[in-house]
């Protein structure tokens, strides 16, 4: 668990879904959700963050993930829109009415952009290291093409690959934060990647670009410009809205942007939050 923070566990059809929070007295609420096979714990720098103190932040850990139960039907709720689908009533049954931010890594954006079609409205999205899909947008367009396979594809059960792998992955990481990803990893339910890469192998996902334009918010969208697993300029054509009229290609940083650079990134996600729910808040 993210230190100096809370857990708690919301029940959505039998699968307990937890939920890491810190500084409850604050109304203005900002959800992290983490990638494939991560945890809450990926957000531990932003937990930290000065810029971010004035916010009440909550993790949550996916299902089969972190602290997260596992579930005894993968197929369905390991897939982008069963995950979706239980995400999606666990943040509405913690943010009440209250305006709230979602923050999206990796795979978090693409369930992110699915739970928009299960009524969710966010007040706002960040989106980093996007990989939503959606018509003319499919995998050859948003992976990077290398020789080097991805461990986030299948089970890798060897703990030196496992490690070799987040190293060479994270730029300006720390050993720590390699053996918090690890770890993470590690944890993940056996089942999750089969389920999930079934489901995307069958089409059971939206146009999750069409979603977020149907949203007509502006998207704050973040990549590392040393990610070496998303092309970084697949959404250079502006499919949607985005904040400020720009896509933020951070130097120095890769896939794992948030943790190769919070210094750059937190004032960023600092600067949307408060803008985004300033407008959201009643006068």
């Amino acid at each position: 668990m993210i230190p100096n923070s809370e857990i708690q566990f919301v029940e959505i059809d039998n699968c307990k879904i937890a939920c890491i929070e810190k500084n409850k007295n604050s109304n203005r609420l900002i959800f992290f959700i983490h990638g494939n096979s991560g945890s809450s714990r990926m957000w531990t720098k932003q937990f930290n963050a000065p810029k971010l103190s004035g916010f009440r932040l909550i993790a949550i850990d996916l299902p089969g993930h972190g602290s997260s139960s596992f579930s005894d039907n993968p197929m369905t709720y390991y897939s982008p829109t069963g995950t979706a689908i239980l995400l999606s009533k666990a943040i509405k049954e913690i943010a009440g009415s209250h305006p709230f931010l979602l923050v999206g890594f990796s795979y978090g954006t693409n369930v992110i952009a699915e739970m928009l079609n299960f009524g969710l409205k966010p007040n706002g999205i960040v989106l980093i290291g996007s990989s939503v899909m959606g018509e003319g947008y499919g995998m050859e367009k948003v992976f990077a093409q290398t020789d080097t396979p991805s461990i986030l594809f299948y089970n890798e059960t060897d703990n030196e690959i496992i490690k070799e792998w987040f190293t060479n992955e994270l730029i300006l990481a720390t050993e720590e934060d390699v053996q918090n990803l690890m770890n993470a990893y590690l944890q993940v339910s056996l089942d999750f990647k089969p389920a999930l890469f079934k489901a995307a192998g069958e089409g059971k996902i939206s146009n999750e670009i069409l979603a977020l334009n149907k949203l007509n918010i502006p998207v704050c969208t973040i990549f590392g410009c040393e990610d070496k697993l998303i092309n970084i300029n697949y959404l250079d054509n502006l499919p949607f809205r985005v904040w400020q009229n720009q896509i933020y290609k951070l130097p120095g940083a890769g896939h794992w942007v948030n943790i190769d650079k919070p210094e750059a990134i937190d004032p960023i996600i600092s600067e949307y939050a408060t803008e985004m729910l300033t407008i959201a808040s009643p006068a």
